[in-house]
């Protein structure tokens, strides 16, 4: 008599069905940690984001020049004009780092038409390509979207307070503000504040006499 070795049907059924109920929770820990990693990686992604436009905006602000080069009689012009809402402000430093010459760089917190929010807001660059006249600016640029509350706000120089509006001054301020909070709570926007990089001598007062910028002693 032949001795075959092997599994009967039943042992079969009973070994997939063992597996089966195994696998189910290997399946769901092996979901679970791929949606955590996904997370993760998203909520790392839209920090990282936040962090370069922060670092790019900062930029373009240190770079703010104290006056306005060309400035004619009957043509007053103001180094950095700006409210709660809107910047803008000579710089030295363009998106494009091929360029090296001066440009007018525009910020403004506007309504979001992508948002879902009704009240959402977003926070734009656009750049004028010619200083002088600053009346052409290039396409706009959108630094943040789904902006909840938002404000600009400037250092005084000699008062040392915080200013809701920074107009009709011949210098820079000494820092300026930007508060930013998203609809999104993966996205954390820690207060943004700029320190100028001027000088005293650099701020320019415009001379009617001879018609051209002089320093402040």
């Amino acid at each position: 008599m032949i001795n075959q070795d092997g599994f009967t049907l039943l042992e079969l059924i009973v070994a997939v069905a063992i597996l089966a109920l195994l696998a189910v929770p290997m399946t769901n820990s092996v979901q679970r940690g791929v949606a955590i990693w996904q997370t993760s990686h998203d909520s790392v992604t839209v920090s990282e984001q936040v962090i370069l436009r922060r670092n790019r905006i900062a930029g373009w602000l240190r770079a703010a020049y104290p006056f306005v080069p060309g400035r004619t009689s009957g043509a007053v012009r103001y180094p950095l004009v700006g409210n709660q809402d809107a910047m803008q402000f000579l710089t030295a430093l363009h998106p494009d780092t091929t360029n090296n010459t001066f440009y007018v760089a525009h910020l403004e917190l506007a309504n979001d038409p992508s948002a879902s929010e009704a009240s959402a807001r977003m926070l734009s660059l656009s750049v004028a390509t010619d200083y002088e006249s600053a009346a052409t600016f290039g396409e706009t640029s959108i630094l943040a979207s789904g902006i909840e509350t938002a404000k600009f706000t400037y250092l005084g120089m000699e008062s040392g307070d915080w200013l809701e509006a920074w107009e009709n001054k011949a210098n820079l301020p000494r820092a300026v503000k930007i508060s930013v909070t998203f609809f999104d709570k993966k996205k954390v926007w820690p207060e943004l504040v700029v320190a100028l990089l001027t000088e005293e001598w650099a701020h320019c007062a415009y001379d009617s006499i001879s018609l051209q910028c002089r320093t402040q002693e």
